[in-house]
Order: C-alpha cells, then structure tokens, then sequence
C-alpha cells in the first residue's frame, strides 16, 4: 500500500506560505516558501510542521535588532511593520491596493528597521504630534516605498493622495470627501457611508444627522422610495403609509399627513 505524501502548498506556517514542494534532501521533503517580508527561503516539512522555522530568519534578526534598539513598542516601529505588511503580507485587508498592485519597500528600509527610523527622525517625524498630524506618504502614489519618495504630512492630506479617491461636485466645484469634511468640519467615516446611499449632493454634505432619513435614498424627497416596480413608497417616521404610482401622489398625500 501506497502512503500519499502530505502536500503542504498554499498552506501557512507562521510568517511563511508555502509556494511548492522543491526537492528531497536525505528522505525529508523540502518546500520553497515566501515570507511576509517577501523573501524566498526552502524549508523542511518537519521544520514547518514542529514551528521550528516561523520565518526565513528575518523574524529573529528583527527581534534581536528591536531588543538591542528598545524599540519594539516605538510608534515608528509599528509604521514600519504596517508599512511592510500592506507590500508583502497577502493576507493584510490592504494588500490589495499596495503589494497587490507591486509596491515594495526598499531592501535598506525592508531588513534594518534602525535605518528606516534614522531617515524618520531625519525628516520631520515628531512625537509629540498625534498620528492624524502626520502619516507617512508616498510622493508618487504608484511608487514604492523609499527615502525618496516619502515624505510626512497630515493624516487628511494622506487621504487625498489615493489613487482610488471618491470626487464629489457641488456648486461647480470637485473636491475629495476628505477635503469637504475639512472644509465643512464634517466627519469623513459618515460622508463616505452617505455617497454610497445618496445621489443628491446637498444630502451627502448635509451638517444634520440623516439617520432619520433612511428612505431617502433615490428620489431626493424626505420619506419617499421608488421601488423596482417604480412605484413611490410613503414612510413617515420609519412607518410604512403606502406606495403611489406617482412622485407627486406621494409628496402630496406626505403633506397632507404632516398637517
């Protein structure tokens, strides 16, 4: 009887996920992994399987560097392990947008976490600002990240940055939704939610709480829905009244309720 032999691609193993199987070294089956630092390194199944191997050795030096350092818990530390796991961790929600799309950091900010601080404190990092004061930026947004072509500004200006920004037009003129809330003193997390639900502008950048208008939606009209059969939905305080083959039905029998 034949025994089939494990196969552990596409699986993870601490910071390493395992690519193929490569070769057989002495009877044991040795595999070609990535690490989330985005180094390549060959591994055996027993090493894999016992966690004897967590990394292709970055996680130690890394560990040791920080300890002799004392920065494990810096705030600039934490910058850079996010930074690298947004280029190199697949697994990171922002993956997609920065590894996904090839941006890496540069080998000497990648494997020496001292060189990337020294460049931070060199350029402007302050600690006595908050993290909304400044945030580190790429200049070219398609860019990777290295010491000439980064930079840090506010968190707002940050956002404005993205490739994948949301414009929004009102008397003429376009601007980000983080530039509107600075400018309206708006909160960006609800303006967001709203330009998702709302098509009218005034709505989106409205200083009123609109959790009241739910039914809002499509019509521009407080309390009034068109369905997919097109007909007109009447609610007034969350209560359904009715629906109506017209718009003007429906305003119509909202006013007459609301006398």
């Amino acid at each position: 009887m034949t025994i089939k032999k494990e196969d552990l691609s596409g699986k993870r193993f601490k910071k390493l996920i395992v690519l193929e199987y490569s070769y057989n070294k002495k009877g044991q089956r040795i595999w070609r992994c990535q690490c989330d630092c985005g180094n390549i390194t060959y591994v055996s199944t027993a090493k894999l399987k016992s966690n004897n191997t967590k990394s292709c050795g970055c996680l130690r030096r890394e560990t040791k560097s920080n300890f002799l350092h004392g920065k494990h818990n810096d705030r600039l530390y934490h910058i850079w392990q996010g930074m690298k796991e947004r280029c190199y961790n697949s697994n990171s929600i922002k993956f997609k947008n920065y590894g996904g799309k090839g941006i890496t950091v540069c080998d000497e900010w990648k494997n020496d976490f001292m060189l990337f601080y020294n460049w931070a404190i060199s350029n402007g990092y302050d600690y006595t600002k908050t993290r909304k004061e400044q945030s580190l930026d790429r200049i070219d947004v398609n860019g990777n990240y290295e010491p000439n072509n980064c930079r840090w500004i506010t968190h707002s200006k940050n956002c404005r940055n993205k490739n994948n920004n949301v414009y929004l037009t009102k008397n003429g003129m376009s601007k980000t939704i983080a530039e509107w809330c600075e400018e309206l003193n708006l909160n960006q997390r609800t303006i967001s939610a709203r330009a998702k639900k709302y098509n009218n502008i005034d709505d989106i950048l409205s200083q009123e709480n609109l959790t009241r208008k739910k039914h809002l939606s499509n019509t521009g009209e407080f309390g009034i829905s068109k369905n997919k059969k097109n007909k007109y939905q009447l609610y007034i305080n969350h209560k359904y009244i009715g629906q109506y083959k017209t718009l003007e039905e429906a305003i119509k029998k909202r006013e007459e309720l609301l006398k």
